[in-house]
């Protein structure tokens, strides 16, 4: 399972988990499950976090301090390590349905460069 940052966003924000809760249409019990990674975050749960909590929905999962300075093959190698079900959650988020169907795709498995290979 995938860490989420909806604490650590939340707090920033100073909110509550009931505040949280009244703007994503969530109890408190649910915003602590998610929190604490007993509830996997889908795209449309995430869509309204990222609502509430001012972000985009990447973020809920990586900051952008985090992100911004890694070079592209640390991204790639970092996508590479993630299982089917996880790629395919960050597939849906960051290309929407049509990166799946299309093998042309700059980040199709059959474009991503292998270690080693000239880019």
């Amino acid at each position: 399972m995938i860490k989420n940052r909806v604490r650590e966003l939340r707090e920033a924000l100073g909110l509550s988990q009931r505040e949280l809760g009244k703007l994503t249409g969530n109890n408190n019990i649910t915003i602590s499950r998610i929190e604490n990674g007993k509830l996997k975050l889908n795209f449309a749960t995430m869509e309204k976090f990222a609502k509430a909590l001012k972000c985009e929905p990447w973020e809920l999962i990586v900051s952008r301090q985090q992100i911004y300075p890694l070079n592209h093959q640390r991204i790639i190698a970092a996508y590479l390590a993630l299982d089917d079900e996880d790629r395919r959650f960050f597939d849906k988020i960051l290309f929407g349905e049509k990166k799946a169907q299309d093998p042309d795709h700059p980040l199709a498995p059959s474009q991503i460069p292998v270690a080693g290979a000239k880019l």
